[in-house]
């Protein structure tokens, strides 16, 4: 069985912390909630990079609050089958922020991360994503890493929790050989049920 590289709960807020700016410039804020955003919505809500780019602003802000669950719709879904993810506290604050700095006059914009650029709102790229994770990584933890790490980490800590088939549908798989590459076991694992004799 293939080894999954994951996140620990530690490298998770390292990195999270690593995109924080303390810049009081309009655009490093939107800047880095857009980036702390996008890291949520895969680490929090197992949003392929694909899916989180294609989510538009009203899938996360509606009637005037954080959405408390997500609808990933079959059009940009990788299996074309819609499926809803509930949201943690953590994505529901910065969901709020992004509202409160720069949403709040642009509700209906397909381009929730876009900022501003040279040719006017420049929407985020899957290669911008790569690199504003591959940055942070290795500032916050000496290492590069890939953004589907973060979906990975989504999906074993669910498999921690709860069963296969609930991961199954949150990540949105097909087939149940996807999900169960989740079933990995580690050290810590392995001493909760020695434990538990």
């Amino acid at each position: 069985m293939r080894t999954i590289e994951t996140l620990s709960n530690l490298e998770c807020d390292k990195l999270l912390s690593q995109l924080i700016t303390e810049s009081t410039s309009p655009n490093q804020i939107r800047k880095s909630l857009r980036n702390q955003l996008a890291i949520l919505l895969m680490l929090d809500a197992g949003l392929r990079v694909s899916e989180m780019l294609s989510i538009k602003i009203g899938k996360l802000w509606y009637s005037g609050t954080p959405a408390q669950a997500i609808e990933i719709e079959a059009s940009i879904s990788k299996n074309h089958q819609s499926r809803i993810v509930p949201t943690s506290k953590r994505l529901q604050g910065i969901i709020q922020l992004c509202h409160d700095q720069f949403w709040v006059n642009d509700i209906n914009s397909p381009y929730f991360f876009a900022i501003p650029g040279k040719s006017g709102l420049e929407p985020l790229t899957a290669r911008m994503v790569q690199h504003i994770v591959a940055r942070a990584s290795l500032a916050a933890l000496g290492r590069k890493i890939h953004p589907h790490i973060l979906r990975h980490t989504f999906a074993t800590r669910l498999m921690r929790c709860t069963n296969v088939a609930t991961v199954q549908r949150l990540l949105g798989h097909k087939s149940i050989q996807s999900t169960q590459v989740y079933m990995h076991p580690d050290m810590s694992d392995l001493q909760a049920a020695i434990n538990m004799l």
